[in-house]
């Protein structure tokens, strides 16, 4: 089962005696010192049978052998975990908490799908309290399965962007948000306009970027859901504020991307609509994009475009897997959602071709050659080694 270690009764120590409390987690522990999707992982990815970390205060001071952070901090106090596995937290780099009722609804196209589970279930989100409630079970359920960070859009609704702020904060968790932007091809009541749009994200941004661990992320939903005039606005609002990030969706479905042709006729492509309008850039995050012309991925691939590749609901809505990463070089995430851990079968066709380029593929994807895989019968966290032992997995978070 994924564990956190919640190391406020340590802090809450510490504090009464006027000292910084440090914490070694003993253990197996798996570190990275490169991106194992740009070279081969055996060269980035490393486990430790014997290894350490060590948490000062609310943070993580060290990583490496266990043995000698204890002999370098004597006066540490140690929490063992055996052979259970201690990770990093998982970052995810594309969710939707407003969703967090309606995950798993189940077999409908990209747009019948936003029709009929999506905009019903966001319009909710009227209710300040509603928005409290799902913040704070979404924040629960994920760090549940080891999501430390998340990256994750709203409603068009400002206080539900306040209501994921204020729930990591509470627990000290880093998160990445933003209200939700649509003008256009959305129901009455989930519209604003490009002022309110820019606006809105203005004061949010004013409230909470860079307060704590917050950061925001300026959010149009997706082209077919704003005017230009409303993309053009928080292009202008971005480049006011070039230390946020931007994240939007990009060519998830065929008949997405024949409806953005049909609404964006002079753009060149997709992704023109977003970077004629001053949204492409380094800190933009690009979700799913899997339908991409070679001129888009060239030219995210020039200003070092993030992608965000989600295994699960690309296979949840019958869609396909992200080839671009075959093609060029640029940071790509695969975020590792609550419904990916209940339904981890759906990364399979992602997995088949990491697998076939060694190049590429990470441990955790790798079963046959490393004899380490993360798996997750009925919600349940483990890893699982060549020799059949399961181990927990160990993510070190703040309250």
């Amino acid at each position: 089962m994924a564990r956190n270690h919640t190391i406020a009764p340590a802090r809450q120590h510490a504090k009464s005696k006027g000292m910084t409390a440090q914490i070694l987690l003993l253990g197996q522990t798996l570190t990275f010192d490169g991106a194992p999707l740009e070279a081969l992982w055996q060269d980035c990815a490393h486990i430790d049978s014997e290894g350490g970390v060590l948490i000062e205060g609310t943070r993580i001071a060290a990583v490496g052998n266990g043995a000698a952070l204890k002999a370098a901090h004597p006066r540490a106090r140690c929490v063992s975990y055996g052979d259970d596995l201690i990770v990093p937290g998982f970052i995810d780099a594309h969710a939707h908490y407003p969703q967090t009722a309606m995950i798993a609804s189940w077999g409908k196209r990209l747009i019948e799908w936003l029709n009929t589970y999506t905009f019903p279930e966001e319009t909710r989100f009227a209710d300040a309290q509603y928005a409290d409630r799902i913040a704070d079970r979404y924040l629960d359920l994920t760090r549940a399965h080891g999501t430390t960070t998340i990256a994750s859009f709203g409603t068009i609704h400002p206080h539900s962007a306040d209501a994921l702020f204020a729930a990591a904060a509470a627990r000290g968790q880093a998160v990445v948000t933003g209200k939700t932007c649509m003008d256009r091809n959305a129901p009455d009541d989930l519209r604003d306009t490009a002022q309110s749009a820019y606006d809105d994200s203005k004061a949010l941004i004013a409230h909470w970027h860079g307060e704590g661990r917050a950061r925001y992320a300026i959010t149009p939903r997706f082209s077919p859901t704003s005017t230009p005039e409303q993309l053009a606005a928080l292009g202008a609002l971005w480049s006011e504020h070039p230390d946020c990030l931007m994240q939007t969706h990009l060519s998830e479905q065929p008949d997405e991307v024949a409806w953005v042709r049909d609404l964006y006729p002079q753009a060149r492509d997709y992704l023109d609509t977003y970077e004629a309008h001053g949204l492409l850039g380094a800190r933009g995050l690009y979700g799913h994009a899997i339908h991409l012309e070679p001129r888009e991925i060239d030219r995210l691939a020039e200003v070092r475009g993030a992608l965000v590749h989600c295994p699960t609901s690309n296979a949840f809505i019958v869609n396909s897997i992200c080839r671009a990463w075959q093609r060029a070089t640029f940071p790509l995430a695969l975020p590792p959602t609550p419904a990916a851990v209940r339904h981890s079968r759906c990364c399979a066709p992602w997995q088949r071709p990491m697998k076939r380029r060694s190049t590429m593929a990470p441990p955790c994807m790798r079963h046959s050659s490393c004899g380490w895989r993360l798996r997750a019968p009925r919600g349940h966290c483990t890893c699982k080694t060549r020799s059949g032992r399961s181990h927990r997995v160990i993510t070190p978070t703040s309250p």
